[in-house]
């Protein structure tokens, strides 16, 4: 898979878990600390997550870091 693939692939699992929880970036920028126009930034795919960001988001929605980019990785 591609770099660009898996960021997009990624981005979009993200995105689905976001709202199944029914949480909007401004929570989730709250709840995390991450700057909301750094995860606007990440999810309009203009850039991408780091590692600690998709941990806290992870920790956030009770999942772990490598289940947003393992699901993100099935779905290409």
């Amino acid at each position: 898979m591609e770099h660009l693939q898996l960021t997009r692939a990624v981005t979009e699992v993200v995105r689905r878990e976001l709202e199944a929880a029914d949480m909007s970036l401004r929570e989730v920028s709250r709840r995390t600390g991450i700057a909301l126009s750094t995860l606007a930034s990440r999810m309009r795919g203009k850039t991408r997550f780091n590692l600690d960001e998709l941990d806290l988001i992870a920790g956030l929605l009770s999942l772990r870091p490598s289940d947003l980019v393992r699901t993100g990785e099935e779905e290409e």
